[in-house]
C-alpha cells in the first residue's frame, strides 16, 4: 500500500495462471488497483531449486571472465551487507561482494580469496575510480563450485554446550549436559541432564510435532513447544515427574487440540487435583483440555479432563494387547508396568519403518527439499498410495510412485525410556524385554553400589544395576540419568560403575545404529 500511494500506482501487472486469483488479491482490492494479467506459457514450470543455482552459478563465472585479482585496505572503506566477523577469516573465504563509490554506485562485483587481518584480497572486475564502500552479500561458492547461501557465522561458545548430540558410542556418559539421540525418525533429548528431573522431548520429524515422556521441570522449554504436543507418558505421579502440568495448563490455554496423556492407575485423579488448585473463571471457552488414559492390565480406562470444568468425564474403555498403549501410522508406544512402591510405567517408542530420502534421485530431478517430503513420508506411512503429492514444479504424481522412486525403507529404531523402579527380578525380566534390542535406552542410575542398601529401600537401581539392565538387553546405546544431587561433583564415579557390565565392546549381538 505504500509503494502504491508514493509512486501513485495505477495497475499492477502480473504473470499468473488465469484460473487462479493471482498474488495480492485482497491488497489490490482494498486500494482499486487495476489488474493486468499475463498468462504464462502452458508448458512454464518452476525450474527447481537445483537448476536455478546451476545457471546462476554459470551467469556467474561468465561475469568473472574478465575478473582480476586484487587487495585493499579494509580500512578506509565503509562494510556493509552481511559481513562475517573480522577474526573469521575463512567464513569470508568465497563470498560475494560489491565495491561502491561515494554516491553507492557499483562500481565492480567479484569474490573474496582471502582476509588477511585489515587486507582484503579480491578476484573482481576491475573497478573504473577507488571504491568508497564495500557491501558483503549473504552468497559464497560452495566447495562444488556453486554459489549458494552462505550459513550464518557462528562462533564458538564461551561455555559447554548445553546440548550435545550423542554418537555411536554404545555407552553415553553426560553430566549436567542435555544428551540428544537421533533415531532417524525423531530426535529425543534429556531436557534436564542427568541430574535434573526427569523430562524426555521426542520430537518427530517432519511433523511439527512432540511426544513427552514425564513431566519434571520444564523450564527450559516454551509454550510454543506446549503447543506442539499431542501426547505426555507419564511414568508415575512423584512431583519430580509430574511438577510441569502446572506449565503445560497455562501454556495450552487457547489451544483447541486435546493433548493425551498416558500413565499408571490413579493419573486422572492427580491431574484432576492439579486442575482444581487452580481458579478458571477468566478462560471461558478457551480451557485446556486433555484426554488421560490409565493401563489397567489389559485395558486402558479414559477420561476427558477440562479445566475449570466439571469432574473428569469417562471415556469408553479401550483394550491393551502386548502393552501397546498408543499406535498411529509410522509408529507405536509400548508401555510395562515396574515396581517403585507404587506401579511405575517404563515406555518404548517403536517405529515401524525408517523412510530415508534418497538425496541423489532428488538432485537429479531437480526437486528442492521441502514439507512436500515430509507430506509424502506421512502419506506412506499411513497407507495412503493413491494420494497425489504436489511437487515444488507444480506437478501432482501419487504417492506410490514417489516413494518407489525416491524413498528407502529400513527397519525404525527403538528407544526405550524407564525410570523409578527397584532392583527386583521381575522388574529387570520386565525391562529387558521391553528394551530387547533396542538403539537407545534411558536408564535411572541414582546411586553407587556403596548406597546399595538405600537403593533398594527408596526402590531405585545402582549404576551397576542399570549397566547390567543394558547389557542383558542387548541395546545398542545406554543414557543413564536421573542421577542423585549427592553426586553432583562426582558423576565420573556413577559412569565408572556402569562401564565394567556395559562396556564400550557388547559381549551380546547389538543391532548396528
Amino acid at each position: 500500500p505504500a509503494l502504491a500511494r508514493a509512486a501513485a500506482i495505477d495497475a499492477l501487472a502480473m504473470l499468473a495462471p488465469p484460473d487462479t486469483a493471482g498474488p495480492l488479491a485482497a491488497e489490490r482490492a482494498a486500494l482499486g488497483l487495476e489488474e493486468l494479467r499475463l498468462a504464462p506459457a502452458p508448458e512454464a514450470r518452476h525450474p527447481g531449486k537445483q537448476a536455478r543455482r546451476e545457471r546462476r552459478s554459470a551467469a556467474w563465472e561468465r561475469w568473472l571472465e574478465t575478473a582480476e585479482t586484487h587487495s585493499l585496505d579494509l580500512a578506509p572503506l565503509a562494510v556493509t551487507g552481511t559481513p562475517p566477523p573480522r577474526q573469521a577469516a575463512e567464513a569470508w573465504r568465497g563470498r560475494q561482494v560489491g565495491l561502491l563509490d561515494a554516491r553507492g554506485d557499483t562500481l565492480a562485483l567479484g569474490e573474496v580469496v582471502a582476509l588477511e587481518e585489515n587486507r582484503l584480497h579480491l578476484h573482481s572486475t576491475p573497478p573504473t575510480t577507488p571504491p568508497a564502500a564495500l557491501v558483503i552479500r549473504d552468497a559464497r561458492r560452495r566447495s562444488d563450485g556453486q554459489l549458494g547461501t552462505a550459513p550464518p557465522h557462528r562462533s564458538a561458545p564461551a561455555r559447554r554446550q548445553t546440548t550435545s548430540a550423542v554418537d555411536d558410542r554404545p555407552f553415553v556418559a553426560h553430566d549436567d549436559e542435555r544428551p540428544q539421540v537421533d533415531l532417524g525418525t525423531a530426535t529425543a533429548t534429556l531436557i534436564n541432564g542427568a541430574f535434573g528431573d526427569p523430562l524426555l522431548h521426542l520430537r518427530l520429524k517432519h511433523q511439527s510435532r512432540s511426544l513427552l515422556f514425564d513431566l519434571g521441570d520444564p523450564g527450559r522449554l516454551s509454550a510454543r513447544l506446549a503447543h506442539q504436543v499431542s501426547d505426555i507418558f507419564i511414568s508415575h505421579a512423584h512431583f519430580d515427574h509430574i511438577g510441569g502440568f502446572l506449565w503445560l495448563l497455562r501454556s495450552r490455554i487457547g489451544v483447541y487440540t486435546p493433548c493425551r496423556i498416558h500413565g499408571p492407575p490413579g493419573l486422572a485423579g492427580h491431574l484432576a487435583g492439579l486442575m482444581r488448585g487452580v481458579l478458571w473463571d477468566r478462560v471461558g471457552d478457551k480451557a485446556p483440555h486433555f484426554e488421560v488414559s490409565e493401563l489397567h492390565g489389559e485395558q486402558r480406562l479414559r477420561w476427558r479432563l477440562t479445566a475449570g470444568g466439571p469432574a473428569p468425564e469417562p471415556l469408553p474403555p479401550r483394550p491393551v494387547r502386548d502393552g501397546v498403549i498408543h499406535a498411529e501410522p509410522g509408529f507405536r508406544i509400548r508401555a510395562t508396568t515396574l515396581d517403585h512402591g507404587t506401579p511405575v510405567l517404563a515406555f518404548a517408542y517403536e517405529p515401524e519403518t525408517q523412510l530415508r530420502v534418497r538425496k541423489d534421485r532428488l538432485d537429479a530431478r531437480g526437486w528442492p527439499p521441502g514439507p512436500w517430503l515430509g507430506a509424502l513420508k506421512q502419506a506412506v506411512q499411513a497407507g495412503q498410495d493413491e494420494t497425489r503429492i504436489t511437487l515444488p514444479d507444480g506437478e501432482r504424481r501419487a504417492v506410490a510412485t514417489l516413494a518407489a522412486e525416491l524413498l528407502l525403507r529400513e527397519p525404525g529404531q527403538h528407544l526405550v525410556y524407564a525410570t523409578d523402579l527397584g532392583d527386583t527380578a521381575d522388574n529387570r525380566a520386565r525391562l529387558v524385554a521391553l528394551a530387547r534390542g533396542a538403539r537407545a535406552l534411558f536408564c535411572e542410575a541414582p546411586f553407587l553400589t556403596r548406597e546399595a542398601e538405600q537403593a533398594r529401600r527408596t526402590g531405585h537401581l545402582t549404576a551397576r544395576v542399570c549397566g547390567e539392565i543394558a547389557a542383558a538387553a542387548g541395546v545398542t546405546q545406554l543414557i543413564p540419568f536421573h542421577f542423585s544431587r549427592r553426586h553432583v561433583h562426582e558423576a565420573a564415579a556413577i559412569h565408572a560403575e556402569i562401564a565394567p557390565y556395559f562396556p564400550p565392546e557388547p559381549t551380546t549381538p547389538r543391532r548396528s545404529p
